[in-house]
């Protein structure tokens, strides 16, 4: 049985993540993203690093990357979006064997033409796994922001698990094949998760400036474009992004498009600042990649 084409996956985090009924949800993003549009880039956008946590900590943030495409969404057919896996496993990407993917705001349709590429040209790294995406929510959490900006847009919905750097590199030898100007990609991460339930404690003094530093080294590689600057800083620092490979992926996929392309940060803060508590704290950031 091809699940593409027979299967959809329902909504799993609606109600907890963000709000579960349809009007509130679609009122919810409208003003995460409509507070955001002010400013209209006349360069052509390709990407966005978006953070995944509720809406009512991380929303804000993402919503002012989300608005930086407002005036170009007519141009996007497709987005891909790249995840991190909480759930499951694994030392490669994983595709959902699914038609389509629901929200309260309706279905979103897969690009299943895109999948099965990947499947057959990535073998090694790509699999098909509905149980990677079965509870993940760090990919759903996009798909209403998607749904609000590009409601056109087919997406490729990838689950990055745990990978080694060998992986990493393969999957971008594949997934940069969808690399063309119809084709927005969504890179899903929070950065530093600091606190003793995140087994992360650094540093105990001064732990809001800390975390800044920490998180802007990080938001440095990825403004540089360095694929492997970044991989190694995450390796060195052990900083806790969990979006970690995701962002290296996409970072390897930008270098081998060879497109001239520049990265600049959006939107940074931390759950800390927000509740004023730093003994747990998750930070989230969001980056635009745009025509240099």
């Amino acid at each position: 049985m091809n699940l593409h084409e027979t299967s959809t996956r329902a909504a799993v985090v609606a109600g907890q993540f963000y709000p579960g009924d349809a009007k509130t949800l679609r009122r919810t993003v409208d003003e995460f993203v409509g507070v955001a549009a002010q400013e209209t880039l006349a360069n052509r956008v390709f990407g966005l690093i978006v953070p995944h946590a509720g809406y009512r900590y991380s929303g804000a943030v993402a919503g002012k990357a989300y608005a930086s495409i407002l005036g170009q969404s007519n141009r996007f057919t497709r987005a891909v979006v790249l995840a991190p896996s909480h759930t499951v496993g694994m030392d490669g990407v994983a595709l959902a064997p699914h038609s389509g993917l629901q929200t309260p705001l309706g279905t979103v349709g897969v690009d299943i033409e895109a999948c099965s590429e990947l499947e057959k040209i990535g073998q090694e790294v790509v699999v098909n796994s509905e149980k990677a995406h079965a509870r993940e929510h760090s990919l759903e959490v996009q798909l209403p922001f998607l749904q609000t900006v590009l409601p056109q847009a087919k997406i490729v919905p990838a689950v990055c698990g745990q990978m080694k750097r060998r992986s990493i590199w393969q999957a971008a030898d594949t997934f940069v094949s969808l690399w063309d100007d119809q084709t927005l990609w969504v890179v899903s991460s929070d950065f530093t998760h600091y606190g003793f339930s995140f087994g992360y404690v650094p540093f105990h003094d001064n732990v809001e400036e800390g975390l800044r530093e920490l998180d802007l080294g990080a938001v440095e590689k990825v403004t540089e474009l360095d694929a492997e600057g970044f991989f190694n800083y995450v390796e060195r620092t052990g900083a806790t992004i969990c979006g970690s490979v995701p962002i290296t992926l996409f970072l390897r996929v930008l270098q081998l498009s060879g497109a001239p392309i520049q990265a600049r940060l959006v939107e940074y803060t931390t759950s800390g600042a927000m509740t004023g508590d730093f003994e747990h704290s998750v930070s989230y950031a969001s980056i635009l990649f745009s025509e240099d």
